[in-house]
């Protein structure tokens, strides 16, 4: 990204240069706009698009849907579940994943070109007799599939950590202090 540009319009340059078709393009929460989702869409891939405070109305909405369907008493058939367990370094993390294509109660999901489903992860991070939850959303334009969705956050995580220990260790950027 240039100096004088930032993610948001430099994501939608990246796409028209990439050749994405049927493939699933996740991006972190600033990524998360109605443009760079009909974008991919018009590409012919599928999102997964972290949602956080850059989009209140539509978290909001999702953090309550995602909360309503965990107060029925039995698991509703349009809410999909999967789950992971790694353990490395001392640590126990369970990762839980859940999809849901219920999506009448968001306000603005007609502005979502192919918003089809949303996401919840759920972390749980044990550390020397610690831990911490921690839960994230998602928009995505694929079918209900927690496996799927699981899969995806995780992937883009693994491309995360590893250009950032290249980044870190190998051009050792943490140890600039030019800024």
């Amino acid at each position: 990204v240039s100096e004088k540009s930032n993610e948001i319009t430099a994501i939608p340059e990246l796409l028209d240069v990439l050749d994405i078709a049927d493939s699933i393009v996740t991006i972190d929460a600033l990524g998360c706009q109605k443009e760079i989702a009909s974008r991919i869409i018009e590409k012919d891939a599928d999102y997964v698009l972290a949602l956080k405070g850059n989009q209140e109305q539509l978290y909001d909405d999702v953090k309550r849907l995602f909360d309503a369907l965990f107060q029925q008493d039995s698991a509703p058939a349009t809410l999909d579940y999967y789950e992971t367990a790694d353990t490395a370094h001392g640590r126990v993390e369970v990762r839980r994943y859940w999809t849901t294509s219920a999506l009448q109660t968001l306000r603005t999901k007609e502005q979502w070109h192919g918003l089809q489903s949303v996401g919840l992860v759920e972390s749980e991070r044990s550390l020397n007799g610690e831990t911490t939850l921690e839960q994230r959303y998602y928009l995505l334009s694929l079918p209900n599939d927690a496996r799927t969705f699981g899969t995806s956050v995780r992937a883009h995580w693994g491309i995360e950590n590893v250009v950032h220990w290249v980044l870190d260790v190998a051009f050792r950027e943490d140890m600039s202090r030019i800024r």
